[in-house]
């Protein structure tokens, strides 16, 4: 299969097939990003993709025009990029050899400014609502849990503990909340919520849904997007949305072919529309928008590697 890498480690976003109808009514019952997409007109869309040797970022318009490079790295990979609140700047994951870093850039790809200490290991980062505080993963030697600082790099303190891995946070729209994934075997992992200052850490989705490593808050803060399973279980993969505390499971896409993955990317600002990521029978994954329902899906990249798209305001 030809994954795209996604991060140190190489670890993949992923999803397949959720369960039976019966479970699903089932999780609804018993519960009660990767980043919030910020409310506002729907502009560019940022994504990673794999070029030569290395991942790059890239912009395209919603419509699937203007591709525009933003990286061209020759000693790392740029993955997991979102937006600034103002849609002026992103925010991503440099991974070097031995090492990744939290930077950030200008739209246009310039002013590229590194946020963290070189030969720490961070990243999935996604900005605050109000722009003044980044979380992301930080793996250390015996757990790898999610980290907070202040916009400019200082002040960073641990937000949860877990020795196997919690990644993909995304603050609440309203900045209270933090929602990541947790994984604690191979095959099992959930979304968690918890707030900003480490406490009421709630689970919201059972470990044998096994979600995805990449999931999105709704601009309104009302809905949280996931995709199901993992692509190393058999089986296709599918998108889903539930509300923020847990309850109304909802499927938007309906693969039953086992070697279809769709895997959870983002809302756009106007929450109408959700961008994500497919890949048939090994090939490579393309970014895709449908709508808030799952209707009049369309495919936005061809050819390389495309994932872990994040849609801004920024036209």
């Amino acid at each position: 299969m030809s994954a795209l890498k996604v991060g140190r480690n190489a670890r993949a976003t992923t999803g397949v097939a959720f369960f039976a109808t019966t479970f699903a009514l089932a999780v609804t019952a018993l519960i009660g990003a990767a980043r919030a997409t910020v409310p506002g007109a729907n502009g560019l869309i940022v994504y990673q993709a794999t070029l030569g040797k290395h991942i790059q970022l890239f912009t395209v318009k919603p419509d699937g025009s203007g591709v525009r490079q933003l990286t061209r790295f020759t000693d790392s990979d740029a993955a997991h990029a979102s937006w600034s609140p103002d849609g002026t700047r992103l925010i991503f994951e440099r991974d070097f050899a031995k090492h990744a870093g939290i930077y950030t850039m200008n739209v246009d790809g310039s002013s590229v400014r590194s946020l963290t200490p070189k030969g720490l290991d961070q990243g999935l980062p996604s900005y605050s609502p109000d722009g003044s505080t980044i979380v992301f993963d930080r793996p250390l030697p015996k757990e790898d849990a999610l980290w907070m600082m202040n916009a400019e790099g200082s002040g960073i303190h641990r937000l949860t503990h877990n020795s196997s891995a919690d990644t993909s946070p995304a603050f609440s729209p309203d900045g209270t909340k933090v929602a990541f994934v947790r994984e604690v075997t191979a095959f099992q992992s959930a979304v968690f919520v918890v707030n900003v200052d480490g406490s009421g850490l709630k689970q919201l989705t059972p470990w044998r849904f096994n979600v995805s490593s990449k999931l999105d808050w709704s601009p309104d803060g009302s809905r949280i997007l996931i995709s199901s399973p993992q692509t190393d279980r058999p089986g296709p993969s599918n998108v889903y949305i539930i509300r923020s505390d847990g309850t109304g499971l909802k499927q938007l896409t309906h693969e039953t072919t086992r070697v279809i993955h769709d895997l959870a990317d983002g809302f756009s600002p106007d929450g109408r529309r959700i961008i994500f990521a497919k890949t048939v029978d090994g090939g490579p994954f393309q970014v895709y928008v449908m709508n808030g329902d799952g209707s009049s899906a369309r495919r936005l990249t061809h050819g390389v590697d495309a994932h872990w798209a994040s849609w801004g305001t920024h036209a």
